[in-house]
């Protein structure tokens, strides 16, 4: 079964109440309500699926302007400080994989997977050319992976 076939079949073909309770399950959740963003979810299943294919047909994700690649990021509440969604404001600007990537570790620290960040980080900071602001990292966050830091996003230092 292809990506798209899953995403076709298993997520667009269930019932929209399970895709509520999916997208609350992993935190992806409306301001008002509180309850699940299938519409979202839905969004970012999609950009999953365009990396995905991307990587398997061997384009480049790194340094990629593709829009498509960019996931919908969730509204801003600045009243609200803890409304998990502002902390994506730095990445509202992006032009390129950063805003994919702070979606992706988003969604794995959901599920439980801890280690993501420094083993993406890890290597970044062991080849300084790596040109950050070519990938879309806004250029206020520094990379550094030997803080302890809990934010989602996985480039925020404070």
């Amino acid at each position: 079964m292809t990506y798209g076939a899953f995403k076709e079949t298993l997520y667009k073909g269930s019932d929209p109440a399970v895709r509520v309770q999916l997208a609350a399950h992993l935190g992806i959740t409306t301001h008002q309500t509180a309850h699940g963003n299938e519409k979202l979810l839905g969004d970012w299943v999609e950009s999953i699926r365009i990396a995905r294919n991307m990587t398997a047909h061997h384009e480049r994700l790194w340094n990629s302007k593709n829009q498509k690649l960019m996931p919908t990021r969730p509204v801003s509440h600045p009243k609200d400080p803890s409304w998990w969604g502002n902390d994506w404001d730095p990445f509202r600007q992006s032009s390129g994989p950063a805003a994919f990537l702070t979606m992706e570790h988003y969604l794995l620290k959901q599920l439980g997977v801890t280690q993501w960040r420094n083993d993406f980080i890890n290597p970044m900071n062991r080849h300084p050319q790596y040109s950050h602001q070519r990938n879309g990292i806004p250029r206020q966050l520094a990379v550094t992976a030997h803080l302890a830091i809990t934010n989602y996003p996985p480039f925020v230092t404070a």
